[in-house]
């Protein structure tokens, strides 16, 4: 899959924003894709330690924009009320955090 494409089909634009342009290097970022097709269900286990649990976040909004802002304050506004985000839970604390969203499909898979 070429993955320039698939982002140029998601973000028509994206990089000939001004704003992208101005982005000191220091805070530029990559996102990761894995595709999973090919790998095998024990392949796709990973891990974990005690304790640690992945799945819908069902918890407060509150408690979830206290997580979020300790990361980013400026995603705050992005997380919602009824959002679908996706956790890692640590003894009922967020340890880690997504938004699942449903972008739509390109070259015949579901992104």
């Amino acid at each position: 899959m070429d993955h320039r494409a698939l982002f140029h089909h998601l973000h028509p634009g994206f990089f000939d924003r001004d704003y992208i342009k101005a982005l000191p290097e220091n805070e530029t970022y990559a996102e990761m894709i894995l595709p999973l097709k090919g790998f095998s269900p024990d392949q796709r286990e990973i891990p974990v330690p005690e304790g640690v649990a992945f799945g819908p976040y069902e918890g407060s909004l509150t408690a979830l924009l206290e997580a979020v802002r300790q990361v980013e304050e400026a995603w705050a506004p992005i997380y919602q009320k009824g959002g679908r985000v996706y956790c890692a839970m640590d003894g009922g604390k967020i340890a880690s955090f997504c938004l699942i969203e449903d972008m739509g499909t390109f070259e015949g898979l579901r992104i």
